[in-house]
């Protein structure tokens, strides 16, 4: 079952609910650090602006970022409006230009970010991606 958690950026006021963090939606310069067995994507550079995070400890799979849910909390969908990325998992996550993981693709290893990717020319051209859950001993 896909799991999803909302994460908005706020300049310093926001609610913890269990393990979604929910910030109100504001264009902030204030970057948000993603938890542990999440992947965060962001709408601008350096890891500003809003953010979205999935739970991906096991694994994740989202074909189509152009459809409801996800979206931005202005309603926007995050498709093609992602420009910086943290995968805080212990898994590897596969970024594709085109729905259901096909055309160019990027990948953003475990424990790693890529805050700027207009540098690999998939700034807001993100349409799929995935995460493979890393299983002990396989």
């Amino acid at each position: 079952m896909k799991k999803r958690n909302w994460i908005g950026i706020a300049v310093s006021v926001g609610i913890t609910l269990g393990s979604t963090v929910i910030f109100p939606s504001t264009a902030s310069a204030v970057s948000y650090s993603c938890p542990v067995d999440y992947l965060c994507v962001y709408d601008n550079n350096s890891f500003t602006g809003q953010v979205y995070a999935f739970h991906v400890a096991d694994g994740y799979r989202e074909a189509n970022l152009n459809m409801d849910p996800p979206t931005w909390l202005n309603g926007v969908y995050l498709n093609d409006h992602i420009s910086s990325i943290i995968n805080n998992s212990n898994n590897g996550a596969t970024f594709y230009k085109d729905a259901n993981y096909k055309g160019a693709k990027i990948t953003v290893p475990s424990k790693s970010w890529n805050s700027k990717l207009s540098t690999t020319g998939f700034d807001n051209s993100i349409s799929s991606f995935n995460v493979i859950a890393y299983i002990a001993g396989a």
